[in-house]
């Protein structure tokens, strides 16, 4: 056997099994879900964000540089499509005081301003999301006009998937019955607050 012949057969199952192991560990951090924050059952009362008293009122705390966040910006567009009138939305975007101004001015800022009737506010140094117990970038909380908490958790199937999935069903699922029992998901995100994104 000649060598080059040998090294190619080396070669080759090594470059296949690096493939393979380079898939899995993109894999296992895709489908990794972030800490679930715990949110209180009620709405926060020290909280700065009005609840709306008339529909459910939507907050979903998001890490400005989270690349994983941009699939739970696009999932939220749809919800809002599908209950335009029927939803009161925020989207707060963690902004830590340490950094320069406008550190926090991204393209998910901007994919959530381009969604109609979403508010889009800056979160000083993460404190609504500490009041609301949110440590996961892609969080996302509903509450009925009494301020009982309907729902909790993230709104995609993994990091950074987009489309149908369980879990924007089951936010969906929340806001169509109201029920009192809370529906809970898995959220795949960064970390809000003890990032070191910069």
């Amino acid at each position: 056997m000649k060598r080059s012949a040998i090294v190619v057969a080396i070669l080759i199952p090594l470059w296949v099994i690096t493939i393979g192991v380079g898939i899995f560990v993109l894999m296992k951090y895709e489908f990794t879900p972030g800490i679930g924050g715990m949110p209180g059952a009620h709405w926060p009362s020290n909280t700065q964000i009005p609840l709306s008293i008339d529909r459910p009122t939507l907050v979903m705390f998001v890490h400005p540089q989270c690349p994983c966040t941009r699939a739970s910006i696009i999932e939220l567009g749809k919800l809002i499509t599908n209950y335009k009138n029927r939803l009161k939305a925020y989207v707060l975007l963690f902004s830590p005081k340490s950094v320069p101004s406008g550190w926090d001015r991204t393209a998910l800022r901007n994919s959530a301003q381009s969604i109609p009737g979403v508010i889009v506010l800056s979160d000083i140094d993460g404190i609504e999301a500490s009041r609301f117990h949110s440590v996961t970038s892609g969080q996302t909380m509903i509450y009925n006009p009494h301020g009982q908490l309907l729902f909790s958790g993230g709104i995609t199937a993994a990091r950074g998937q987009e489309g149908d999935n369980p879990s924007l069903n089951s936010a969906k699922l929340a806001l169509d019955i109201q029920s009192s029992k809370t529906r809970k998901t898995l959220v795949f995100g960064c970390s809000l607050i003890s990032s070191n994104k910069k």
